[in-house]
């Protein structure tokens, strides 16, 4: 996949799924909900390297962003 294209995903991402936070540590969090398509597009961020998995489940999976994701968060500048 191309940058743009991660970046797309990534924002659906951001925008879709829910925050919660990690017990053990009070780390935020992403998680998918069990809703639509949240866990594939997470998964597909983690083969790529811009989200690393706290737990999963099924349909449902929670992970935090790693810092080639936390840059394809930040907005493109104009």
């Amino acid at each position: 996949m191309t940058r743009d294209e991660l970046k797309v995903v990534v924002d659906m991402v951001h925008a879709c799924c829910g925050g919660d936070t990690k017990l053990s540590t009070g780390e935020k969090v992403v998680d998918s909900g069990a809703i639509g398509t949240n866990a594939p597009a997470m998964r597909l961020l983690v083969q790529y390297g811009l989200m690393e998995v706290e737990d999963e489940a099924g349909r449902r999976i929670r992970a935090s962003w790693t810092a080639a994701g936390q840059e394809l968060l930040k907005p493109n500048p104009i």
